[in-house]
């Protein structure tokens, strides 16, 4: 059975003028990668 991998993802407001403070959730890909490439299932984990 493959790990589970929790990785904790940032939240940050768009500031551009489509969606003015609208927060979204940043995960560089690389982290899943390794995680992934590591034999685990990376979780993205986002505050809330």
């Amino acid at each position: 059975m493959k790990p589970v991998i929790g990785i904790a993802a940032q939240i940050l407001k768009d500031t551009t003028d489509q969606f003015v403070g609208q927060e979204y959730i940043r995960l560089n890909e690389d982290y899943i990668r390794a995680v992934t490439k590591a034999g685990g299932i990376p979780l993205v984990l986002a505050r809330i």
